[in-house]
């Protein structure tokens, strides 16, 4: 791991933990999901995970070790991590060249970059909804409502308990991602400090289509 790596995946954890903290005051309103989408869009998975893992340890000496919020953590960070930059791949697999994908043409760079940031937005939506479903469910998994037989009645009533507390987050985190993942991704873009990625050549497979080939990786940033 390179010293500039090192210094990237700092700053990271430091917006991560400084956004966090800076907006705790409201009840379920985020923007490390926000960081982590972009992070990922800008700097890819791997470095991305390793921030993610560096910021829940930082948690645990700020907040203290709960157990059930840490494995929470664990689980939901690096899948909402994997699921975006897994869905960024095969985006820029199909929209990075001079084609027709349904009805839309993407023939211009702009174009093309907009759409994939709104595309990974979305998706972070998606995750979003799913964070309420996940944390309800090791939630009532440590209320040890397994071993009564009745889970999914627990499962059921704790999250509708906590049902507006997960619209907010819903909401709050589609104004989020929708309006702030395109100005943040263009404006790295612009500076230059977006990974260079990998050169793809695309090869033609029976009934999927175009995807990318590897063909030279590159693992440094643009200066």
């Amino acid at each position: 791991m390179t010293t500039k790596r090192i210094v990237l995946i700092a700053l990271m954890v430091a917006m991560l933990t400084g956004g966090k903290t800076a907006i705790a005051v409201i009840p379920n309103v985020e923007i490390v999901s926000l960081f982590f989408v972009v992070f990922t869009l800008c700097f890819g998975i791997r470095d991305t995970l390793i921030a993610s893992f560096a910021f829940v340890l930082i948690e645990i000496f700020i907040w203290g070790f709960m157990l059930w919020w840490v494995i929470l953590y664990l689980i939901y960070w690096p899948f909402l991590i994997t699921v975006v930059g897994s869905v960024d791949y095969f985006v820029r697999a199909v929209i990075y060249r001079k084609h027709k994908v349904g009805t839309i043409a993407f023939d211009r760079q702009k174009k093309k970059d907009m759409a994939r940031y709104y595309i990974t937005a979305g998706i972070g939506v998606i995750c979003t909804i799913l964070f309420g479903v996940i944390s309800t469910f090791i939630e009532v998994i440590f209320m040890d409502a397994i071993g009564t037989g009745r889970f999914w009645e627990f499962f059921y009533f704790r999250y509708l308990a906590g049902i507006w507390f997960f619209v907010v987050h819903v909401v709050s985190n589609s104004i989020i991602l929708f309006s702030l993942v395109p100005i943040l991704c263009t404006v790295a873009k612009r500076f230059r400090i977006v990974q260079k990625r990998a050169t793809y050549t695309y090869v033609k497979l029976p009934l999927y289509g175009y995807f990318p080939k590897v063909q030279k990786k590159k693992c440094y940033y643009h200066n």
